[in-house]
């Protein structure tokens, strides 16, 4: 069993402190990079004042090209890809007023 580590990610202005393993412990940083610069994206194109819209519209962006980029069983994709658009459809219409 490999060994288990502390490490602190900094996301959206919060930090949280996880237990990885030791392996693991740069992607989970680089994923925290990635998410907070979606975030970012999302602060820049959507007004709202809530920072809970920001990063739920920035993890369904960073699924979503998570799942386009493995390649499950396509009828799966589509599936989960309707479902996303959909989820993301809503947001932006609360986000937009």
């Amino acid at each position: 069993m490999e060994e288990q580590i502390r490490t602190t990610v900094n996301i959206a202005g919060r930090s949280y402190s996880l237990k990885v393993s030791k392996s693991d412990s740069q992607t989970v940083q680089a994923a925290a990079e990635l998410l907070n610069k979606k975030f970012q994206e999302m602060k820049l194109h959507f007004q709202s004042s809530d920072s809970q819209d920001h990063l739920a519209m920035s993890a369904i962006m960073n699924m979503t090209e998570q799942l386009k980029k493995s390649s499950p069983d396509e009828s799966l994709l589509e599936e989960i890809s309707s479902k996303l658009d959909s989820a993301n459809i809503e947001l932006m219409k609360v986000m937009k007023s």
